[in-house]
């Protein structure tokens, strides 16, 4: 019998000090004090001893949920888990071989200097605080490798379908496309295909299967795969390809962020701040030190560093940051190779070779090198990049060689970025030369055409107020005709509680010659969202203003959601423009099983309707689940008799009739926390926990058990051998030793039973005649509720 009864006392409080308070029980009604020891509460509700069902945090830090036995050293005392170091030690307790008390169940401060623990008795929970001394220092955002799960074996299947169908001046079409990237997972093998069939053809995409590599934190693939990185156009062959995997390294261990160095002449105090944020604060001793596990915010922003001295003298600078994408931290390496039959459609499909390495070294320099060889062709690739207080700058250079020709182009390319520390971000590309010859492209003409081109963009957030403005700028020079090519743009937007206002330019200018015209492509939009009921209403009206080639446009309109989770979505707007005007409608439904939409609209020109469906399936050994959509990684949540209840970390997604749950996408190699929300479960229907954590490898489908309990729920009421209701507030022990319940008023408690009815203890006081022993009996069903009446003796 397992049970939660929830109790309520009426009584005056007397302060005796600052920790500790006095209840007197003379304000119980109608006697029901009746020796009952009211002292434990006096330092809040206290630890009884018995065994526990909890979760177990270490450090404000998810573990483990397991029954754990808490013992009473000293009288009038909180009772004390009892760990041994070899669990403690599992929750990250470094190995030490100084003193420490193997007294499983003594206090945890006797054990480990400056520890505690504190049970949360009405959230099962139990908080364990240990000094970070006495912790392994693990880093941070991968777990530890013995925690990857590989996963189950499952056939998986993600699926997209689209229907159109449209009526313009008597002319009738209709469209289906249908995509599909399914999978089969075996082990550590992952085995991929996609594909899509349209007009009545199915095209393949890709098929190949993969398998990590743990000890080079890298995967192989086999069969369709794509090479090349930043420094070289991906390509797809038809081959095999061996390349890092920045998943299965900790945050601090691979993309970019400059390391702290600096000399302290005393015990001093090191800050480390960016943008106001304070990252990082550390004592260190007299001497060098270095900083070199920062997870800094965002793609940059300079770092600021105060060094307090013990004598009170504050030493500050800066260190720069800002992270391009080849950038990368001090000691940190990045490779890949690879090599297949080219697929590219034309009858010719020369073999393939490519080999590209990346690697941090000091002062934030990064430094880069890459080949590749097509057929007689062979493209080397150099370049480096460093983190400067004026900005990241970059720099590559491709060399392209034939053989029996020489030399036959080049390619350069720079790169700039800066993060302003009010939140603004300006980046610069600038490349020319021989594109076909870096991209090893196979359509020369193509590539011959385009040899000069200048990207410059700015953004800038406004956290405050909320919104952003951005600038962008692109010129493209084709040299064959002498012309260019010229974009513009420009984009504002204010935030205001739900009240969004954006606007954006947008200037397209081409010139085909230096003689010849030029044609130009100017569009202005300004768009203005309000909400309909407050900042949180779920229905807004928008109305946008659009000007362009085709002439001016007005359209106004309503969108929202409605459902308990927000599952349904519609809009609704009509617009006027020079083809006169024009009415739109859609509606959308999002569930567990994946989701559903119809558009219709109608114009002076015609007609047109759509229909689109999307959704994920797994099959596994309980069975077959759907998903709204498949991910990296999966979850398969598995809690039998749970049908309905709703996963927190999944919206619209509920466990089956089966028992089973998808969560679609959980993050490879790092901690997922899973929640499952038990409301709406039948009365007779219990979690034991209703939180988890798993650590997926990459394209794996991971059982995540939750489990529950299928019992009936009674009322007991207890009376004592003269008739008396049990004492308010007394605590109920099942035979197993378990505290299950507390009595409640009138001598009455909620408990959940198995079918059995085993002798239960009550117990009040520590005093003799403060425990009885009670065998329930049933005593009828009223409302759907079972009764069970006992005599404590």
């Amino acid at each position: 019998m397992v049970g939660v009864a929830g109790m309520f006392m009426s009584c005056m409080v007397c302060a005796q000090d600052a920790r500790s308070v006095q209840f007197d029980a003379g304000f119980l009604p109608d006697g029901l004090a009746m020796g009952l020891d009211l002292s434990r509460y006096a330092h809040g509700n206290p630890v009884l001893p018995g065994v526990y069902d909890v979760d177990i945090w270490m450090n404000d830090e998810w573990q483990v949920r397991r029954a754990v036995r808490f013992v009473e050293r000293y009288t009038g005392n909180d009772a004390s888990p009892c760990l041994s170091r070899a669990e403690l030690e599992s929750f990250g307790l470094v190995r030490k071989e100084r003193s420490f008390a193997e007294d499983d169940c003594a206090p945890l401060s006797e054990r480990i200097p400056q520890s505690s623990s504190r049970l949360d008795v009405a959230e099962q929970r139990l908080d364990i605080e240990v000094p970070q001394a006495w912790l392994v220092r693990r880093p941070r955002g991968v777990a530890p490798r013995e925690q990857w799960k590989d996963g189950v074996t499952a056939a998986l299947l993600a699926w997209r379908a689209n229907f159109h169908q449209s009526a313009l001046r008597h002319r009738s079409s209709r469209s289906l496309f249908l995509t599909g990237d399914a999978g089969l997972n075996l082990g550590r093998y992952r085995f991929r295909h996609a594909g899509s069939w349209s007009q009545g053809q199915y095209r393949q995409g890709h098929t190949f299967v993969e398998r990590a590599v743990d000890r080079l934190q890298a995967r192989w693939r086999a069969g369709g795969v794509i090479l090349g990185d930043d420094l070289l156009e991906p390509v797809l062959v038809r081959g095999v390809r061996l390349a890092s995997d920045v998943r299965m390294r900790p945050d601090a261990g691979d993309g970019y962020a400059p390391q702290v160095r600096g000399v302290a002449a005393t015990h001093a105090r090191v800050t480390v701040s960016q943008g106001g944020r304070l990252l990082r604060e550390l004592s260190v001793p007299p001497g060098a030190f270095v900083i070199d596990d920062l997870g800094v915010a965002g793609r940059g922003g300079d770092l600021s560093v105060e060094i307090a001295e013990a004598d009170g003298r504050r030493i500050r600078y800066r260190v720069p940051y800002f992270s391009l994408p080849l950038l990368m931290r001090e000691g940190a390496t990045r490779y890949s190779m690879g090599v297949g039959r080219w697929r590219g459609g034309s009858f010719r499909q020369p073999w393939l070779l490519e080999a590209a390495w990346r690697r941090g070294v000091r002062h934030g320099w990064t430094v880069q090198a890459a080949q590749r060889v097509i057929g007689s062709d062979t493209w080397l690739v150099g370049g480096a990049a460093v983190d400067t207080l004026v900005g990241a700058f970059s720099a590559d250079v491709t060399h392209a060689l034939a053989r029996g020709a020489g030399p036959v182009g080049t390619l350069w390319r720079l790169r700039y970025g800066h993060r302003s520390d009010r939140g603004g971000v300006l980046s610069a590309t600038v490349s020319g030369g021989a594109q076909r010859m870096a991209a090893g492209a196979m359509n020369a003409d193509r590539a011959r055409a385009r040899q000069r081109r200048a990207d410059i963009s700015y953004q800038h957030m406004f956290d405050e107020a909320g919104g952003s403005f951005g600038l962008a700028f692109g010129y493209t020079h084709l040299s064959d005709s002498g012309g260019g090519e010229w974009d513009q743009a420009l984009s504002w937007s204010h935030v205001k509680g739900a009240a969004v206002v954006d606007v954006s330019l947008r200037r397209s200018l081409r010139t085909a010659s230096r003689s010849s015209g030029r044609a130009s492509e100017n569009t202005a939009q300004v768009t203005i969202s309000l909400p309909l009921d407050g900042e949180r209403s779920r229905v807004a009206s928008q109305a946008a203003l659009r000007m362009g080639p085709d002439g001016k446009q007005l359209r106004a309109g309503l969108l929202g959601s409605a459902g308990s989770e927000g599952a349904w979505g519609y809009a609704a707007s009509a617009a006027t423009h020079a083809g006169g005007p024009r009415l739109d409608a859609s509606v959308s439904r999002s569930s567990g099983g994946g989701d559903l939409s119809v558009a219709v609209e109608r114009s002076r020109v015609g007609r047109a309707a759509s229909l689109s469906a999307s959704g994920g399936i797994v099959a596994h050994a309980g069975g077959i689940t759907l998903a709204p959509f498949l991910g990296n990684a999966s979850g398969l949540v598995q809690a039998r008799h749970a049908r309905g209840a709703r996963l927190a970390s999944a919206t619209s997604v509920h466990v089956d009739r089966r028992g089973y749950a998808i969560v679609p996408s959980l993050a490879p190699y790092r901690w997922n926390s899973v929640d499952i929300d038990p409301t709406g479960l039948p009365l007779g229907v219990s979690l034991a926990s209703t939180h988890a954590r798993v650590v997926p490898t990459a394209g794996a489908v991971v059982v995540i058990p939750f489990e529950t309990d299928e019992h009936a729920t009674i009322l007991l009421t207890g009376r004592r051998s003269d008739g008396a209701p049990l004492p308010f507030g007394a605590e109920v022990v099942d035979d197993q030793g378990r505290s299950i319940g507390v009595i409640g008023q009138g001598g009455r408690s909620f408990l959940r039973s198995d079918g059995g009815t085993p002798t239960l203890r009550v117990r009040w006081s520590d005093q003799a005649g403060g425990v009885c022993e009670l065998r329930p009996t049933p005593a009828g069903e009223r409302a759907g509720l079972k009764h069970y009446e006992g005599v404590c003796r």
